[in-house]
C-alpha cells in the first residue's frame, strides 16, 4: 500500500455512509450474537493481511476505546490509561501467539496485570 494519495479525499457523504456502516454492521453482528472474539475468531482464516504499523495501531485504538469509549482518540489517553492498554494488548497477545513486546519506555514504569509495579 502506498502512502501517497492518488484520488481525491471522501466526501462528506460518503463520511456519513461510511460511520453509518460502521454503525448498522455493529449492531447487526451483535444482535447475530458475533461478539468481537467471535468475530475475529469466524473471520480469522478469510483476511489474511500482514500487519504494519498502521494496521497495528488501528487494533491498538479498537482496544483503547473499547476499554475507555469516552476517549477519542490515543492522543488522549492518560499515562495510566496508556498503561493499561499496554497490558490489556500485550496479555491478550501473548497467551494467544506467544508473541510479547516490552513496552519501549524508560520513563513509565510497567505494572504487572493486578497493577503492582514490576
Amino acid at each position: 500500500m502506498s502512502d501517497q494519495r492518488t484520488s481525491k479525499q471522501r466526501t462528506t457523504l460518503q463520511n456519513r455512509a461510511m460511520h453509518k456502516y460502521f454503525s448498522q454492521m455493529s449492531e447487526s453482528l451483535d444482535s447475530a450474537g458475533y461478539d468481537q472474539v467471535k468475530f475475529y475468531e469466524t473471520i480469522k482464516h478469510g483476511f489474511a493481511v500482514s500487519w504494519s504499523p498502521e494496521a497495528f495501531k488501528d487494533f491498538w485504538r479498537s482496544v483503547a476505546i473499547t476499554l475507555y469509549p469516552e476517549i477519542t482518540s490515543t492522543a488522549d489517553l492518560d499515562t495510566k490509561q496508556l498503561e493499561e492498554v499496554y497490558l490489556v494488548v500485550d496479555k491478550g497477545i501473548s497467551e494467544r501467539t506467544g508473541v510479547s513486546v516490552p513496552f519501549p519506555s524508560d520513563e513509565m514504569p510497567m505494572l504487572d496485570e493486578h497493577g503492582v509495579e514490576v
